[in-house]
């Protein structure tokens, strides 16, 4: 149809054809020859923005998408795969949006709806409402480079921050935060009920969040402790695991 026109070619849908104009037969004895084709195709995709990394989705279905070189937030229909929204950019013909540097991580709160980004480089975090796909609040930290978030159950932010070997609780409503002294650069972040799941370099360390202590270290490799580091951890209420995803380990 992009060739010949809407209506205009015939509706082999769920089949790959060739279509040949003009071709002599000569060559191969005024027969059709024998073709081998191979057929690649690519999944289905949303195309957002350059440098895409934070994924998150609201109760609604919709993704919301970090894209940190451009420093928007990309709203898409997960169904249509249509992009819905493009956050934080006043002038629809420039390059850079209007966030913080550089929105890396999202996540959305169960209780509220809200969106919240994580902006590595400025050190901030910023609030979305799906409501009005706007920003509604942009929140400082007082430390530099917030890495992953997370935010449980009740509805309160956890953010990490690796180089300061420290994890943060954001209150949602004041924003007060209270810092948490985690070694081994903490990274991947998970709510479990009164628990704080925290990936690190060479293990995943479990916080109580009642007492603010650490009651396990889990070792999940061995080898020099600053090689890899825990980033995506996922829990199955399935089957009451958690899973952590090893970055270079494979």
């Amino acid at each position: 149809e992009a060739e010949e026109g809407v209506g205009a070619v015939p509706g082999y849908r769920g089949l790959a054809y060739l279509l040949f104009e003009a071709l002599d037969l000569t060559r191969y004895g005024n027969h059709l020859p024998n073709v081998s084709a191979e057929v690649i195709a690519s999944l289905d995709r949303i195309v957002a923005e350059e440098g895409v990394e934070g994924l998150a989705q609201g109760p609604d279905g919709d993704l919301w998408i970090c894209c940190h070189t451009r420093r928007v937030v990309v709203r898409a229909d997960p169904v249509s795969l249509r992009v819905k929204a493009t956050i934080a950019r006043a002038d629809a013909r420039a390059y850079l949006g209007d966030l913080p540097a550089h929105p890396w991580r999202i996540a959305v709160s169960p209780t509220t709806g809200l969106v919240w980004v994580v902006c590595l480089a400025d050190r901030a975090l910023v609030i979305l409402d799906p409501a009005t796909n706007a920003v509604v609040a942009i929140v400082g930290l007082a430390e530099n480079y917030p890495h992953e978030i997370t935010i449980g159950a009740d509805g309160i932010p956890w953010v990490s921050f690796p180089l300061q070997n420290k994890v943060c609780r954001v209150d949602p409503v004041t924003h007060a935060q209270a810092y948490t002294a985690v070694t081994g650069a903490p990274h991947g972040l998970l709510r479990v009920g009164d628990e704080l799941w925290v990936g690190c370099n060479a293990d995943i360390k479990v916080l109580n969040l009642a007492t603010m202590t650490v009651t396990h270290t889990l070792r999940v490799r061995t080898g020099a402790p600053d090689a890899f580091f825990t980033g995506g951890l996922a829990w199955s209420a399935k089957s009451n695991y958690v899973w952590a995803a090893v970055a270079g380990s494979d």
